[in-house]
């Protein structure tokens, strides 16, 4: 028997959340589709850093409404996901710069100099002319966490979450979207299929004749132990580098010391020696921790547009096919609203 809905998501991170809740929540009737049993794709191993101190305008925007959207869907369980609190440590000229910018969307931010930044997080090293931009509201988040709540909030809501079952194709007639595929050969069947597969999109959508401009690289994440509960987000603007607080006492983070992959399977390999001395270069420089170890480390997938910019879009000559691509690492604060957006679009 054939399962008729509204609208069908394929892939079950950030950017397919956001679009299966926008649906729901609209009253459509949705099905999400995902490959794996339980997080674990790019989002998954994401970075965690959600933030509006970002350098374009329509970044910005984005930030703010994929924020808004992500404590929404969150409820009463956003006091106990999201960790508050982002510094970005900057020339002092420049921060004065970002500050006049960032004060319109960020009501709260502050510059903090090295006495109080030494006062409040004593396990930072700050060096002459730097100073850090503090907002408090911004967050960073355990990804893998953030996902599976995510997953059963809208699993409450009424969206039927197929997870464990790839897509093998789109279901296309007269050049119009009539469904969706499964591996186990049954037919979810709706006339709107959006595709949230991050990386592994151009290879899905190539099968059905359609290729998107973008590239893909790989992005190494470290976790060190370091038995300190007062960690605080931070961007160094200084050596181009991210660290967030984790659970039980974990700081997780690195360079954004990228390489190019041909396929996205080749993401989740294990970062090349050369990037775990980075790595351990930029945590030596910019802590002073008295005792630390490295315990895990990891890569991640990334989808990378032509443009730079992220793509949320009806694919061409397919009537009802749309994807989205393109998060250049910024999935958790593009994705949210690209799709929220992508789908009043659709129901327009």
């Amino acid at each position: 028997m054939q399962r008729r809905y509204d609208l069908i998501v394929i892939g079950g991170g950030i950017a397919g959340v956001f679009a299966s809740y926008c649906g729901i929540k609209h009253g459509l009737k949705v099905a999400l589709v995902e490959a794996s049993d339980k997080p674990n794709g790019a989002t998954a191993r994401s970075g965690g850093i959600i933030t509006r101190m970002l350098d374009r305008d329509e970044d910005i925007l984005l930030a703010v409404e994929s924020m808004k959207l992500i404590k929404e869907l969150l409820g009463k369980d956003a006091k106990n996901t999201l960790k508050y609190g982002y510094l970005s440590i900057e020339e002092e000229e420049d921060a004065i710069k970002d500050y006049k910018k960032y004060l319109a969307v960020i009501p709260d931010i502050k510059i903090l100099y090295e006495d109080e930044i030494k006062d409040r997080w004593p396990y930072i090293n700050i060096y002459e002319d730097e100073v850090g931009l503090y907002s408090p509201s911004d967050f960073t988040v355990n990804p893998k966490q953030l996902l599976s709540i995510l997953w059963e909030k809208i699993r409450d809501l009424g969206v039927e979450l197929i997870s464990g079952r790839v897509a093998e194709r789109i279901l296309i007639a007269d050049r119009s979207v009539r469904g969706v595929l499964l591996n186990d050969q049954s037919s979810l069947r709706s006339d709107y299929v959006i595709i949230a597969m991050g990386a592994w999109a151009n290879e899905f959508l190539s099968q059905h004749g359609v290729r998107i401009k973008s590239w893909m690289i790989s992005i190494p994440l470290y976790h060190f132990k370091v038995n300190n509960a007062e960690l605080i987000g931070i961007w160094d603007d200084e050596n181009y580098s991210y660290w967030r607080p984790d659970i039980d006492g974990v700081i997780a983070g690195g360079g954004y010391d990228a390489y190019p992959i041909s396929h996205p399977d080749e993401g989740f390999a294990r970062p090349p020696v050369k990037s775990l001395y980075y790595a351990l270069e930029l945590f030596k420089y910019r802590f002073n921790f008295k005792s630390w170890r490295l315990i895990d480390c990891w890569s991640g997938p990334v989808n990378v547009s032509s443009t730079y910019s992220p793509v949320a879009e009806e694919v061409r000559k397919i009537k009802g096919l749309y994807v989205i691509y393109g998060l250049s690492g910024y999935g958790l604060i593009w994705g949210p609203s690209l799709a929220y957006r992508l789908v009043l679009r659709i129901m327009s």
